[in-house]
């Protein structure tokens, strides 16, 4: 039997989909009739949407509803930057960019209560994007923005500032970050994060908001020739993006256990921020991806940011990662050199911080023991120090529960 597709207004539409095919394909055809763009309409059948992947059904009776999905320049911004491109995309004026406060850009689409999910896919971008919600009193430019976000590294952000690294991994073009946001508490909002069809599980748990207050989709660019386009659905898609080469295993979130040098173990716990006082701080370690298969980048945390980047020696018989290594793992390295931030620190954690920067050049060979595994170990090894880093597996830590939304 035929597949019947009305309008809200009343109006039938003449389909040429069959039964058995995607809704994907019928979306594409309705857009065509309608002149529109496919993300500008929900389709529905006895009420419930359909998804993209979802057959279409033998004599199905389908409800077509146009929708818009604008997206907006926060009311202060001069220049304004956002261009709603229609059909939930979204670019920027063709301009340089000054400084380093973000472009953001706001989706207009409020959600007020109970259980929603959309997704962010970024059609193109050469620089950090983050996403999240925020609410309208919340939408500012640049860093003055105040919501609960994810993205850059893979960190989780209140807008203007880092609240947990290592979350997931780097935002890229062609990734899809899926976003599902709890409302179901008038006065909070938590949200899940999905990366690329990968659950990466609650980001954000029952921060506050005022009772009722509705939240709406936010981006915040870097890289003002960034394209995004945002979707509406009911559940995270189930097929992911082709797949990018394997990541060298050291790809990921690590912190220290333990550091040697010349024979003597330092204590790390006696290194507190300030004069030394206070809380231990925690020296962290991120290993990313680099500008080729054999270049990785490092930065380590302690009180400021000391930044390298790493060559691993390769091998043509290594052919399904392009690394060599010995029998237990371990492996060459050359690394660069290092620069800093320049946030100013005194006592025991800036001595820690320009020995760690002293030293790091002068390793030569690491090794992960109990690789993929929850109890995995980074060690490095030169020739007269040595450092030792757990894994941090996945999001590591109590969701973040510290952001009020005004």
């Amino acid at each position: 039997m035929p597949v019947h597709v009305t309008l809200s207004s009343g109006r039938e539409l003449a389909v040429q989909t069959a039964p058995g095919e995607l809704i994907s394909a019928l979306r594409v055809e309705i857009a065509r009739i309608l002149d529109t763009k496919p993300g500008d309409f929900e389709i529905s059948q006895g009420g419930t949407l359909l998804e993209e992947e979802d057959k279409l059904a033998d004599g199905a009776e389908l409800m077509v509803v146009l929708r818009k999905l604008p997206w907006l320049d926060p009311e202060e911004a001069d220049p304004a930057w956002v261009q709603d491109l229609g059909g939930g995309e979204c670019g920027f004026v063709d301009r340089p960019k000054t400084g380093d406060s973000p472009i953001v850009a706001l989706c207009d689409v409020a959600f007020m209560g109970g259980a929603h999910y959309f997704e962010l896919e970024v059609l193109h971008t050469s620089g950090n994007i983050f996403v999240g919600v925020t609410t309208k009193a919340g939408f500012k430019s640049g860093y003055k923005l105040k919501g609960l976000m994810y993205g850059g590294p893979g960190n989780l952000s209140g807008g203007s500032c880092l609240l947990r690294a290592g979350f997931g991994q780097q935002i890229k073009s062609r990734d899809v970050i899926g976003v599902q946001i709890q409302l179901e508490d008038p006065e909070s909002v938590s949200l899940s994060i999905w990366h690329n069809g990968n659950s990466l599980g609650v980001a954000f748990a029952g921060c506050k908001r005022e009772s009722g207050t509705p939240v709406f989709p936010v981006v915040s660019c870097q890289d003002a020739e960034s394209k995004l386009r945002l979707s509406l659905r009911h559940r995270p898609r189930t097929t992911p993006p082709p797949s990018d080469p394997p990541l060298h295993h050291t790809v990921g979130s690590w912190r220290m256990v333990e550091f040697i040098e010349q024979g003597t173990a330092q204590d790390l716990d006696s290194f507190g921020k300030g004069k030394g006082k206070g809380k231990t701080q925690e020296i962290g370690l991120r290993v990313k991806p680099g500008p080729t298969a054999a270049e990785l980048s490092l930065s380590i945390k302690v009180g400021n940011q000391l930044m390298t980047s790493v060559k691993v020696s390769s091998s043509t018989n290594e052919a399904s990662t392009g690394y060599a290594s010995q029998a237990d793992g371990t492996e060459s390295i050359a690394i660069g050199p290092v620069l800093s931030t320049q946030m100013a620190y005194l006592g025991n954690l800036a001595v820690l911080e320009q020995l760690i920067a002293k030293v790091l050049p002068t390793f030569t060979q690491w090794r992960v023991a109990d690789a993929g595994t929850d109890t995995a170990r980074l060690h490095f090894q030169g020739p007269a120090c040595s450092m030792v880093f757990e894994v941090c597996s996945g999001p590591s830590g109590a969701p973040v529960d510290t952001v009020t939304l005004p």
